[in-house]
């Protein structure tokens, strides 16, 4: 029993550090030359996309990188009153707003993203409605 414990962490350990290593190091060093007094990094592989999470002046942050290393997107946890007014009204009437983010693409344009009971709700620059997604493991487009 013990050897197999032992044996399992191990093989969990390895896939950590395999999955780490499948960040190409150009991603590595763009997002370190963004954030370099960030310590705490987490990488997630989305599609031919590189993710990388962790807490910038005290919001949870992320960045979605190209494989070239240029940013697709970031997304910044910010407060329900941040939300345009438009967009708040209409995430409330759906339920308590539990978290909300401001998502900036590699174009510059603003998006907003509320989740309410574990439905994303993404609406443009000044709060209209855009489109909804269950918060799953597979995204879907719900509109309403």
């Amino acid at each position: 029993m013990r050897t197999t414990m032992i044996l399992l962490l191990a093989v969990m350990s390895c896939t950590t550090t395999t999955s780490a290593q499948t960040i190409p190091n150009n991603v590595k060093g763009a997002f370190m030359k963004l954030y370099p007094n960030v310590k705490s990094v987490k990488w997630e592989v989305e599609d031919d996309k590189y993710e990388a999470s962790f807490k910038h002046k005290g919001n949870k942050t992320s960045v979605l990188f190209n494989s070239d290393a240029s940013i697709k997107e970031t997304e910044a946890n910010i407060s329900v009153t941040d939300l345009p007014a438009k967009a708040q009204k209409y995430a409330s009437a759906k339920g308590e707003i539990e978290e909300t983010a401001k998502i900036v693409s590699s174009n510059g344009s603003i998006t907003y993203e509320a989740e309410v009971n574990d439905v994303d709700y993404l609406f443009d620059e000044t709060g209209n409605f855009i489109s909804s997604s269950k918060n799953k493991e597979e995204d879907h487009d719900d509109r309403d």
